[in-house]
């Protein structure tokens, strides 16, 4: 089962996110991806999208035409989450699109993704949010409060939560590895030096349409 709390709130994609689509469906065989092969052309095609996809960008895998996957096939596309976060395609996000009332594809998703060490991002149609995978509960605890203020540093962290500096920097480096949160570097009036923000990929208000 899912660590995150709280798991269908309504969300909106984050402002200033740009957002392009994938529909999976036209992948399936009769609806359904089944073993390693059908996975990998999924995920070829979406590695295909996110060489194109701009710096700053959100690609959403729509899942929610798919009737059936195998937990192979499912394996084969969630690699995609390892090749986001290297370099190459640094500040580019992914979220899946599900069907809810599919609860074999929901279960299956959600089972392959924490047996494979994956933390997605899952939203319906209808707007709600759910994260499939492991964070701690003060990793779930940040994300949650990054996505109530809008942006956070890691000063404003260490005030929010009582963290050591070194706690709050780590926590805030792990959610944007895992690509779960934007980053974006600015500068300091006060000081003359330069700080990281952090911003979320979903806030409240409901879905907005990828197109």
């Amino acid at each position: 089962m899912s660590h995150t709390p709280r798991a269908q709130k309504k969300i909106a994609i984050g402002r200033g996110l740009a957002t392009e689509r994938i529909d999976v469906q036209p992948m399936a065989v009769d609806g359904a991806l089944f073993g390693w092969e059908a996975g990998h052309k999924v995920y070829r095609a979406v590695y295909k999208r996110l060489q194109r996809l701009p710096k700053g960008g959100m690609l959403i895998i729509d899942l929610s035409g798919v009737r059936q996957a195998s937990h192979q096939a499912l394996k084969e596309i969630l690699l995609v989450a390892e090749v986001l976060r290297t370099s190459k395609f640094d500040e580019r996000y992914i979220a899946f699109r599900i069907e809810p009332r599919n609860r074999d594809l929901v279960e299956s998703l959600e089972t392959v993704a924490k047996l494979g060490g994956h933390t997605i991002q899952v939203i319906s149609r209808a707007g709600a949010l759910r994260r499939f995978g492991k964070l701690t509960k003060a990793e779930t605890s940040t994300l949650e409060l990054i996505e109530m203020k809008g942006e956070l540093t890691s000063k404003e962290l260490r005030g929010e939560q009582g963290l050591l500096p070194s706690a709050a920097s780590n926590r805030l480096r792990r959610l944007h590895h895992l690509r779960l949160i934007r980053r974006e570097e600015r500068a300091v009036p006060a000081s003359g030096g330069r700080e990281f923000v952090y911003r979320p990929l979903f806030q409240k208000g409901g879905v907005r349409r990828a197109k």
